[in-house]
């Protein structure tokens, strides 16, 4: 598929319009549909490993059992809604080609938007989990107080 024709599959897409079948061939349709779920699974296996990432770093600069029972919390919960997720987005239809194949018209779909918000959701409360929680460590650290706002931007400056 060109550059061209998926930048115009795009600007229809964007305006709800349906002549996307005239501009690409019903192949190059199929195309688009299945790189999106893949580029889904993707995002949510990268948003998972970011998000291990700086918590695994948590559990390297801290030994208070309360800080690292939190951190494994969350990171239980990471990994659950994350690996739920790449299923959903895999599994959302029955059949599995009718996510991405629109001339299959027997099965069902999940409703997508209930799941992306409840994901949207999940995402941002875990994403002020993990900026806010070594917050409570840093004020115990011997060091001016200048220098625990500056640690703690930094922290957050990883966790945005």
């Amino acid at each position: 598929m060109s550059l061209a024709k998926f930048t115009t599959f795009l600007k229809v897409k964007a305006r709800k319009t349906r002549p996307t079948l005239s501009i690409l061939s019903r192949r190059e349709v199929l195309t688009v549909h299945q790189l999106k779920t893949c580029t889904s699974v993707f995002y949510c296996l990268g948003i998972m490993f970011v998000k291990l990432s700086l918590l695994l770093f948590y559990l390297q600069v801290s030994p208070m059992p309360k800080f690292r029972l939190a951190v494994y919390s969350l990171i239980f919960v990471v990994v659950g809604y994350s690996i739920a997720s790449v299923f959903v987005v895999i599994f959302s239809c029955f059949p599995v080609a009718k996510s991405w194949d629109v001339t299959i018209t027997t099965g069902f779909c999940l409703n997508l938007p209930v799941f992306y918000i409840t994901n949207l959701s999940l995402n941002s409360a875990t994403d002020i989990a993990v900026l806010i929680l070594p917050i409570p460590m840093l004020w115990n650290v011997r060091m001016p107080m200048r220098e625990k706002i500056a640690v703690a931007g930094i922290l957050m400056t990883g966790s945005g």
